[in-house]
């Protein structure tokens, strides 16, 4: 697809960004939960391609439905698997029974999600347990929360043209993303054409937006642009940037 080009994760980044983390946080017994309806397989596929990869067994691998209300026969296997890490593959709902029940039967691993389950606050209104997210990280595509000093500009701005609304997460992702697209647009000049911003696009290397964790880098074989996602964690009432892990493939 010549014309199309993403500065978003896809899902096969994210799943490898997840066994990565967990890696680098020391974990030796890795366990997966999952869905398997077509969202849940277009991420569980890679991540269990990128498992392959690195020669990590799994000492369990579980399946949640997206609208399931219990999760304590899950839980109670990956208790008994001993799994010391947990890749979590679901929608913010089924995350939040198997974080809550987790907690309930005192199975405290290390919780690795992804960008379905980015926002740690409203995460932790689904689950309503205190603490039940102390292991707990995430994915996000930028390296900021809003409660960042460094977000003051954008937040002044959205208060500024948007009254009562607040900077969310998300918003600063439309900003990163439209950072690139204002690059680009002043590198292919004022005789536009649809031609001159593919291949400024195709040139594009190592672009420092300031929002995203890494740089933008595309080229005519590779059009997903952003291969770095940024690992967060709610600490009291603050979203915290931990880290960034750069993805190659």
């Amino acid at each position: 697809a010549p014309y199309i080009f993403s500065t978003a994760l896809t899902a096969s980044v994210e799943s490898a960004a997840q066994l990565e983390f967990a890696l680098e946080r020391g974990a030796k017994r890795i366990a997966v939960v999952s869905m398997r309806d077509a969202w849940g397989r277009a991420r569980y596929g890679p991540f269990m391609e990128a498992v392959k990869g690195t020669g990590v067994k799994l000492v369990a691998d579980e399946e949640m439905a997206p609208d399931a209300n219990d999760a304590t026969p899950q839980v109670l296997r990956l208790k008994a698997a001993q799994a010391d890490a947990v890749i979590i593959i679901l929608y913010p709902k089924p995350a939040a029974v198997f974080v809550r029940d987790a907690h309930k039967l005192g199975f405290r691993p290390l919780l690795v999600g992804q960008t379905a389950i980015g926002d740690p606050i409203a995460f932790r209104e689904q689950v309503a347990i205190p603490g039940a997210l102390d292991n707990f990280y995430t994915i996000s595509h930028v390296r900021y929360t809003p409660d960042d000093p460094e977000m003051e500009k954008w937040r002044s701005l959205v208060e500024k043209y948007f009254p009562g609304d607040r900077l969310s997460v998300y918003n600063i992702l439309g900003v990163a993303s439209a950072t690139v697209v204002v690059e680009v647009l002043k590198r292919a000049g004022r005789d536009l054409t649809r031609e001159r911003v593919r291949d400024e696009l195709n040139k594009l290397r190592d672009f420092d937006t300031g929002l995203f964790p890494g740089v933008i880098s595309c080229s005519e074989t590779d059009h997903q642009c952003h291969k770095t996602p940024a690992w967060i964690q709610l600490v009291g009432d603050k979203v915290k940037f931990v880290t960034a892990t750069p993805v190659k493939r």
